[in-house]
């Protein structure tokens, strides 16, 4: 099964289904704001507090149509043709098509095979990989389609990377939820110091 894509292969939730019927019988048709209804941005917002111990109010969400959208108005942003965009490798291929489309130029980084099996991020190589013309680096924490679980360490690194080489930070985080350890501590990285107001998830 392609998961690498973010695809599921069951069933939409029957509440989903249900709620989705129940919009088009209330009439709720037609536009909406562009950044999404007030109600879904402050549950979106809650959410990420709850979760990562964020402090995101509504008018700090704007929600957005897909990932691909969201990658390309991200680098659309803070990129401009032929800067530096660092991506995970193996890993979701739109952050380096979107990357490539847009005239950045798609730089992988990579992570190690560890002894029992696991795979944890190659920080030395990452580090290497780091330019004058890099702008921003995609972080793809509980990482498709391998599985990565950054630790706090690995998250602080990658935060301290970005401050001192002024990089904007995309931290896609879908699959936080599907954890096999459930008492791995959760952390994102938007929640370390300095990080708010240069990370986007």
């Amino acid at each position: 099964y392609p998961f690498h894509i973010g695809d599921l292969n069951f069933r939409t939730p029957e509440v989903v289904v249900d709620a989705c019927k129940q919009a088009l019988d209330d009439g709720l048709h037609g536009y909406c704001p562009a950044a999404g209804i007030p109600e879904l941005r402050q549950a979106l917002a809650d959410h990420y507090n709850k979760n990562f111990g964020t402090s995101y109010g509504p008018e700090n969400v704007s929600v957005q149509s897909g990932g691909k959208p969201g990658i390309g108005k991200f680098l659309q942003c803070v990129a401009n043709e032929g800067d530096e965009v660092l991506y995970p490798s193996p890993g979701y291929p739109i952050y380096e098509s979107v990357a490539n489309y847009l005239g950045t130029v798609a730089v992988p980084y990579e992570f190690k095979l560890m002894p029992d099996n696991t795979f944890k991020l190659d920080i030395e190589g990452l580090k290497a990989k780091i330019t004058p013309r890099t702008k921003c680096i995609f972080v793809n924490n509980f990482q498709n389609p391998m599985g990565v679980a950054h630790s706090r360490a690995e998250l602080e690194t990658i935060a301290q990377l970005a401050k001192e080489h002024d990089l904007f930070v995309f931290s896609d985080d879908p699959y936080h939820a599907i954890r096999f350890n459930k008492e791995q501590e959760l952390v994102h990285i938007a929640s370390l110091p300095g990080m708010f107001d240069r990370t986007l998830c």
